[in-house]
């Protein structure tokens, strides 16, 4: 569409039709452009960002497109019968491939090579092509008019860097994701940043490359301001060491998640499991924090506060996890990792002291369902409107137990089971 309409419109320009150098150089910028202005809208819509040099760089690689093609097609033909003598064709198709990723490569170390925007939505899209579909109307009413003013319809295409303009948002949300047996809450805050509070599976690999990633890039995510591990089991990290591997936390933003923090337990950090993590935050300059009971994180409108384990009380094992309330206006949420009785007796305590106030809106319950967590007293205390079980379907530990199953159902809470329903998402101001 972009070439064949497109290109046709702007071959109409009286300019287009000259024959000097201005007007072959124009030409040229003109039928790159076409097929991006069609097409700008569908990266977005499905790669979440764009290369801002793409222009400069299809100005640099299209003219050689049709040398590429011609050297490929004559060491295809002369391969059928001499193989030996199709290498040097094939060679020069080579070197114009490796001389056009070198030019890619060379855009990435520019100022601002990518723009994140995340996922438009189909409403932008559809009120975009409305635009461009603008444009075709205006010009050709305008060169039955007035042919040398038919230029002027480009003006219509002002528009539409309009359509992608997102205002600023103080909203909180809070979103579950699906990774198997495992667990991974992200919270997204104000702008481009997120905190993430353990990601990792025992069923699924790769986890940050086609979940974490994507999803943080779909929501336009570009900063992650901390990541929180409860506890150094694989089911709660093997998705942060995938994602630490793969930062840049260089100032500009070149196609990889920024990560500025790790909060971790002094036990957890002393941890074996650990290593290869402590590794890479040294190597990609990620500060590493350590939480206690008593310790606040904030980041925008969130609030992060550690309910447990005491100093006197920390191990790295499950019942040394982090638990925390993560406030955002009057929502409080209650993340228990895979804590035990004694985190339960921690976490009513702090509201018996007036740190918060019972019961809570959300509850993360405790090690995906176990029937070593989430005790009759406790689930009756906190008594939550929403709980959120975070699992993979038909996992060997058969969790989440019916048990705890019936407890929640007791309190009437509205129960998301991640193994059964995908990723539970909420706003929460």
């Amino acid at each position: 569409i972009g070439i064949g309409y497109f290109s046709r419109e702007f071959a109409k320009w009286e300019r287009l039709e000259e024959k000097n150098i201005a007007a072959a150089l124009l030409k040229t910028v003109v039928s790159t452009m076409a097929p991006q202005i069609s097409t700008i809208p569908l990266i977005w819509m499905y790669y979440y960002e764009i290369p801002v040099y793409s222009l400069l760089v299809n100005l640099l690689v299209l003219p050689g497109m049709a040398l590429l093609v011609a050297l490929a097609a004559v060491a295809g033909i002369v391969g059928l019968a001499f193989i030996k003598l199709a290498l040097f064709p094939a060679g020069g198709a080579f070197f114009l491939v490796k001389a056009y990723e070198f030019i890619c490569d060379l855009t990435l170390k520019l100022p601002g090579p990518l723009l994140l925007y995340g996922n438009p939505g189909r409403l932008r899209m559809l009120i975009c092509y409305a635009f461009v579909l603008a444009f075709f109307v205006t010009a050709s009413v305008l060169g039955k008019k007035k042919p040398k003013k038919r230029h002027f319809s480009a003006l219509v295409l002002l528009m539409v860097p309009l359509v992608f303009i997102r205002l600023p948002s103080n909203s909180v949300n809070m979103d579950f994701l699906s990774v198997g047996q495992g667990d991974c809450c992200v919270i997204r805050v104000s702008g481009k940043k997120a905190v993430i509070v353990d990601c990792g599976s025992t069923s699924a690999s790769l986890i940050a490359k086609y979940r974490l990633v994507p999803y943080l890039k779909y929501n336009g995510i570009d900063t992650v301001e901390a990541v929180f591990i409860t506890h150094p089991d694989k089911d709660h990290i093997s998705g942060i060491l995938e994602l630490l591997s793969d930062i840049d936390n260089s100032v500009r933003y070149t196609g990889t998640v920024r990560v500025k923090r790790l909060v971790v337990t002094p036990e957890t950090l002393k941890s074996e499991k650990m290593a290869e993590i402590l590794a890479l935050c040294e190597e990609k300059g990620v500060e590493v924090l350590t939480f206690l009971a008593g310790d606040v994180f904030w980041a925008g409108e969130l609030s992060m506060t550690c309910l447990y384990p005491a100093k006197a009380q920390d191990t790295a094992d499950n019942a040394g996890s982090l638990v925390f309330l993560a406030s955002a206006g009057s929502y409080d949420a209650l993340l228990l990792g895979d804590s035990g009785t004694l985190a339960e007796r921690a976490v009513l305590a702090a509201a018996a002291s007036g740190l918060f106030e019972l019961p809570v809106d959300l509850l993360k319950v405790a090690h995906h369902g176990s029937k070593n967590s989430s005790s009759e007293a406790f689930i009756r205390a906190v008594s939550p409107t929403v709980a959120i079980l975070s699992y993979g379907r038909g996992n060997f530990y058969n969790h989440p137990n019916p048990i705890v199953v019936e407890r929640l159902e007791a309190v009437n809470a509205l129960i998301y089971k991640t193994g059964a329903g995908g990723a539970a998402c909420f706003r929460l101001r």
